[in-house]
């Protein structure tokens, strides 16, 4: 799928970050975009400031680890807009850096929760909108960590690989009218990387990455790793 004007995204964690600067890209581009994140105040400041330059995008309040609200996400998309053409799934955290032994069920939970179940959530939603319309795409954002390891960080990476393994399969299970990318940054200069200064200074801005995302969409890509080999170095 090329992203045209007319088309509607649905885009996850759009407040800030990566998920932000998509939207703004996407914007740009004339696409109509759905914007859902769980942090209300932010998301609905974003909607004020695209609505005052022109930007078609509706504000959708989601907490992606409950299914009920994805599908409430998916009825107010297709009540505003009447179609969706584009899902990305962005939502993430990441956890307190502990040994594995020593995280919390908790802590476990609630990292798995927004990084994989979420994920699953959407495609469960909204991947039959766009199979019954027979096209569309759709884009999850996973980490280099979803096929790395690093210390301290085993909740984020395991549920990154899951990402991984549930993205590939996916992609097998689909029509090829339907497209799917996986997106594996390296570091991104948001919120997640609070406090890592010895990564600031190699980590890439939210707009070079979803610039980068929309370059993937138009050319059919399956794979994009903004970044990562930096990370590895």
């Amino acid at each position: 799928m090329r992203i045209r004007p007319g088309q509607v995204a649905v885009v996850t964690g759009a407040a800030n970050g990566i998920g932000r600067a998509l939207v703004s890209r996407l914007v740009a581009a004339g696409v109509k975009v759905v914007m859902a994140d769980v942090e209300e105040a932010p998301l609905r400041v974003a909607e004020i400031e695209l609505q005052f330059f022109g930007g078609d995008v509706l504000a959708v309040p989601t907490d992606v680890t409950d299914l009920t609200e994805v599908e409430r996400l998916r009825d107010r998309a297709l009540e505003h807009y009447g179609r969706v053409d584009l899902i990305v799934n962005n939502a993430g955290v990441i956890g307190p850096k502990k040994p594995v032994w020593e995280l919390e069920a908790s802590e476990w939970k609630r990292t798995t929760s927004v990084n994989l179940d979420g994920v699953f959530y959407m495609l469960k939603v909204f991947v039959p909108e766009l199979v019954t319309r027979g096209r569309g795409h759709v884009v999850n954002v996973a980490s280099v960590l979803g096929t790395s390891t690093t210390p301290l960080m085993g909740d984020y990476a395991a549920s990154k690989h899951a990402v991984v393994g549930l993205t590939e399969t996916l992609r097998s299970e689909l029509p090829a009218e339907i497209g799917v990318t996986l997106v594996l940054p390296g570091p991104v200069r948001t919120r997640l990387l609070d406090g890592e200064n010895d990564l600031m200074g190699i980590a890439q801005s939210p707009s070079a990455v979803a610039d980068q995302i929309v370059a993937a969409v138009d050319a059919g890509r399956m794979r994009l790793s903004p970044n990562s080999l930096l990370m590895a170095a």
